[in-house]
């Protein structure tokens, strides 16, 4: 997030020296400050909110499950971490997804590790296999 924010500001303190040097009008080059000012604060503000929503993309092959949520009873909102690190997805209700979810969270709850495999159906589908095995990704602690 810093480097984004040095990045920006580089590209603003370089726009607002071209137009500086240009050989535009006076009032010109005072509107271009503030709308790349405004640009950026309208930019951060929609990425701040866009950054904890869960991702209505496919599940991964093989992920450990973590935790999960139905919604209103038409999604599931699944925690599952892989080795490129943790996310959440969004996935359609289905009553086989929700008793896999739910044999998962049982297992997690005796302290079995539980691992998730998809698996791509016929029609674009996925279906959710708990199979209560230990897979080799490790934890790593966020709060040092």
């Amino acid at each position: 997030m810093t480097s984004l924010t040095v990045i920006v500001t580089l590209f603003g303190l370089f726009a607002c020296y071209l137009a500086y040097v240009s050989r535009l009008r006076a009032s010109a080059k005072l509107l271009i400050l503030p709308t790349f000012m405004i640009s950026v604060v309208v930019g951060y503000m929609y990425f701040l909110e866009e950054i904890g929503k869960p991702a209505s993309i496919p599940l991964p092959e093989e992920a450990a499950y973590v935790a999960h949520r139905i919604t209103n009873e038409d999604t599931i909102i699944v925690w599952l971490m892989t080795e490129e690190g943790e996310r959440l997805y969004v996935i359609p209700y289905t009553r086989e997804t929700a008793k896999e979810l739910e044999e998962a969270r049982e297992g997690s709850q005796e302290g079995k590790s539980q691992s998730i495999t998809a698996e791509e159906g016929q029609n674009g589908e996925q279906s959710i296999k708990s199979d209560g095995e230990i897979i080799g990704f490790e934890y790593r602690n966020i709060t040092k």
